[in-house]
């Protein structure tokens, strides 16, 4: 598609005196926040506090676990123990200061808790332990791969499937695996991670379900060489175009994050975005939302759009 056609299409939903001219100006006016992008534009990856962190705990309520204990319990054939064992291995790595990641990937933790995930008869086994490889993953590329070969990914899937706090917690897990890079996003995407994602990007899902799905399907648009195949996440599009009504500051920042990322490409992508029902009008609308925070992402797609 020309530039002369993008430029049309999104001149014909722009408002009085607000065409072509004025959204280059806008974007203009937003550059040093555009280059500002490590600041500005939303985490690769999101690590998970646990409700303590930060609060003193008395000793007595909370037994402190060594690494060892730690993989010992979460080795044992009883369920409390287990528990209690991912539980520990949760509160360790949610540590806001220097987590020790690599001392617990060292010591083994990671195949006790992918295969703690396969527990349907625990939920909050599975809880601790999608939160666990959720902050396993969200540290270095060493950290994130050996989740992804510890094979946590198609686990993790069919929890998200599942819904619920279980759900959301796998769909954090594996938004930070797709953060890691193109990789680990593709393997991601074809276990079939976006079918079972797409019922949790309604209006109707709770607040913190719905903004974990919407960033984590940021994620799965993101990175570059190779751009993700756009029959992984096309269909995403017209949950993306109803959600960018919605109050949720958090929901709609970073949904115009992931419309940022499938317009940076071919004229293909692009025009496949512009076509989809009522998105064009209403990301345009958003250049005038209250919060930079909305509006850079915003900006952005729609001078993907216009380049």
């Amino acid at each position: 598609m020309s530039e002369k056609t993008h430029s049309s299409r999104l001149s014909a939903y722009k408002n009085a005196g607000q065409g072509t001219t004025d959204l280059r100006r806008k974007r203009a006016e937003l550059s040093v926040a555009l280059r500002k992008q490590a600041r500005d534009e939303q985490l690769l990856k999101r690590r998970a506090l646990s409700p303590e962190a930060g609060e003193e705990v008395q000793e007595e309520e909370v037994k402190v676990y060594t690494t060892s204990e730690i993989v010992q319990g979460l080795r044992s054939k009883d369920l409390p123990t287990m528990t209690a064992a991912a539980r520990a291995a949760r509160r360790m790595l949610s540590k806001e200061q220097n987590p020790p990641i690599s001392t617990m990937v060292a010591a083994g933790v990671i195949g006790p808790l992918v295969q703690a995930l396969e527990r349907d008869d625990c939920s909050d086994l599975q809880f601790e332990a999608a939160w666990a490889l959720t902050n396993i993953a969200s540290g270095t590329h060493e950290h994130t791969m050996a989740v992804v070969d510890g094979g946590a990914i198609p686990k993790l899937v069919a929890l998200l499937a599942r819904g619920g706090v279980v759900g959301e917690q796998s769909a954090w897990a594996l938004g930070n695996i797709a953060g890691d890079g193109p990789q680990t996003r593709d393997s991601v995407l074809a276990h079939g991670a976006l079918a079972v994602l797409l019922p949790l990007m309604t209006c109707t899902t709770p607040a913190s379900q719905l903004r974990t799905a919407v960033w984590t399907y940021s994620n799965f648009c993101r990175n570059k060489n190779p751009l993700v195949k756009f029959e992984y996440v096309s269909p995403a599009l017209p949950y993306i175009a109803d959600l960018l009504e919605i109050p949720d500051q958090d929901v709609l920042a970073d949904a115009c994050w992931a419309l940022s990322y499938l317009t940076d490409g071919p004229n293909e992508r692009i025009e496949a975005v512009q076509m989809t029902p009522h998105l064009l009008p209403r990301i345009v609308k958003l250049l005038n939302h209250t919060s930079a925070a909305v509006r850079t992402p915003a900006l952005r797609a729609i001078g993907n759009m216009l380049t």
